[in-house]
């Protein structure tokens, strides 16, 4: 094991249980950042599918509405009774 990974085990067993979570959290996310590289640039090369930007927005903010009479929910519960 190189001496990085040593080290970093070695910092990783002094944490309390709530940082080991946080942390295996974020190195997740590290190889979910390059499982999502591969796959971005897998598609890139595929003629049929044109990706965005990294760095764009792929959704707008939108703000929601509010609809008037029964929540489609408790419509649902009522239906079911």
């Amino acid at each position: 094991m190189s001496p990085i990974k040593e080290s970093l085990l070695e910092a990783v067993r002094g944490l309390s249980d709530e940082e080991a979570k946080r942390a295996l959290v974020y190195v997740q996310s590290l190889h979910e950042g390059s499982a999502l590289a591969r796959l971005r640039a897998r598609l890139a090369g595929h003629p049929a599918i044109t990706l965005p930007a990294v760095d764009e927005i792929a959704f707008r903010d939108v703000e929601p509405i509010e609809g008037k009479g029964i929540l489609a929910s408790e419509l649902l519960v009522r239906e079911r009774r």
